[in-house]
């Protein structure tokens, strides 16, 4: 598993990296400018074109404070896959989603990247979720997810003549599926003493998880660093860029929808995260390649052992393309190999690999920086 996790990641870096090279050997050649009619633009990117390079004329507070723009939180993903599950326990997918919605509080980046200012700030409130369809009789959704939570971003302006982005981020989630039968064996109520017994007595558990109404819940809190570099067009925007970044989470037991501590004994008392991810102009459009990979410390210590250990590592490699057709807007599709530890709420304990396909969208409007490079 954790072969096959770092794989993915170094495959997609490598991917990521010739992409990049070809595209900025073939735009030498042609001679063409990266922001052009052609593409190279970041999704949504057209508005400096319009505007002749100048900043769009202020509306008021709210367009000052709440433009959306969001690097380095996450995007939606609508995709069919291949089967889901333990051994023993496959179902196949007729869809699954992964959607991010965000709702800036406070958002002065986007502005504050343009008019050459050195530091923002922003507030989001974000509403995340899963779900998955799978081929049963009732065509059931299993479990989804539930993630509403909240993100503060600080962000330093690097402005040379091929700017840097760093960005810090604290946030919260609530993180959870809104059962509440017990996660492992019976399908009675969570509190009940069945439930009790049942983890007492636990020894498999991929094979006595409750698949249909098994209770998840967690609080968690973030710490997260980023860094982006990016290079600039003819108006400013960013067209090419290169960003990495490092998150933990921390699981937050409590009454008020915190992990309990048997569960937490399985899942680890947090989640770290890395990804690295590469965008570049491509045809008449844009290519972005990624790679993710996590860690989860401290799981799998069950007092009495298992017959079958909770994965500790997942990782994922990404490619999307972003067609530069207006009436798609930021809309793209992708496909993706995930490896190792499940990331749907409590089918954690299963170990998967899975290929999916589909379409995503990025909510977030481009970056552009002071001034131009070019003339």
């Amino acid at each position: 598993m954790i072969l096959r996790a770092l794989g993915s990641t170094l495959l997609v870096c490598l991917v990521a990296t010739t992409s990049l090279a070809m595209a900025q050997s073939a735009e030498e050649v042609s001679g063409r400018d990266p922001d052009g009619e052609s593409g190279g633009r970041l999704p949504g990117g057209d508005e400096s074109r319009e505007s002749g390079g100048k900043l769009p004329p202020k509306q008021g507070a709210d367009d000052n404070e709440r433009e959306r723009t969001y690097p380095f939180l996450p995007r939606s993903h609508v995709y069919y896959g291949t089967p889901v599950g333990s051994e023993g326990n496959r179902e196949n997918l007729i869809f699954a989603t992964e959607y991010a919605l965000h709702v800036p509080l406070v958002n002065q980046l986007r502005r504050a990247a343009f008019s050459g200012s050195e530091s923002a700030w922003s507030v989001t409130l974000s509403f995340r979720g899963d779900l998955r369809m799978v081929t049963d009789d009732s065509l059931p959704v299993r479990m989804p997810s539930y993630k509403p939570g909240v993100t503060v971003q600080y962000f330093r302006i690097v402005q040379k003549e091929t700017p840097w982005l760093l960005g810090t981020r604290i946030g919260f989630y609530h993180f959870s599926n809104g059962q509440e039968d017990c996660t492992f064996g019976s399908d009675a109520p969570d509190s009940s003493a069945a439930c009790t017994d049942a983890w007492t007595s636990l020894s498999d558990p991929q094979a006595e998880l409750n698949r249909t109404s098994g209770e998840f819940s967690t609080n968690r809190l973030v710490f997260g660093f980023d860094v982006l570099r990016a290079e600039r067009g003819k108006h400013g925007d960013a067209v090419r860029t290169i960003s990495f970044g490092l998150t933990y989470e921390q699981n937050v037991a409590g009454k008020v929808g915190g992990i309990n501590e048997r569960i937490r004994s399985l899942f680890g008392v947090g989640k770290l995260h890395g990804y690295f991810e590469c965008a570049s102009g491509a045809g008449a459009g844009q290519l972005r390649t990624r790679g993710e990979l996590a860690w989860y410390p401290r799981s799998d210590r069950y007092p009495d052992g298992l017959v079958n250990d909770v994965p500790v590592l997942s990782g994922s490699a990404e490619i999307a393309y972003y067609p530069a057709w207006r009436w798609l807007g930021s809309t793209g599709v992708f496909v993706r190999l995930i490896s190792g530890r499940d990331y749907y709420n409590a089918f954690f304990v299963d170990d998967v690999t899975q290929f999916q396909i589909g379409v995503t969208a990025d909510s977030s409007r481009p970056l552009r920086f002071r001034g131009p490079t070019r003339r």
